[in-house]
């Protein structure tokens, strides 16, 4: 084995245990499984899955919402009654 390196990091012992498990259910050891995930990470000039945050992340319609709230120029009113007004839809 040419060239190695070691690397080491602290993790939460009951973390470490878990995830030692999980690959090892997969044939894996912890060491083929970080080399895996390094490897990937090169390969595809990212973390090989998905981070995201824990917030959820608004629709279609509460992102047009916001546009439409935020926007000065949008046109505030009352009552349906003055808006209907304002539009000229009565006559």
């Amino acid at each position: 084995m040419a060239n190695v390196a070691n690397i080491n990091f602290r993790a939460d012992a009951a973390l470490k245990e878990e995830f030692a498990e999980v690959v090892e259910d997969m044939g894996l050891t912890v060491t083929t499984a970080f080399t895996a995930f390094m490897k990937a990470t090169v390969r595809e000039g990212k973390l090989p899955f998905l981070l995201k945050s824990s917030r959820r992340r608004l629709t279609d319609d509460e992102r047009e919402t916001l546009e439409l709230v935020r926007d000065p120029d949008t046109k505030w009113f009352n009552s349906v009654e003055e808006m209907v007004e304002a539009d000229g839809w009565y006559k």
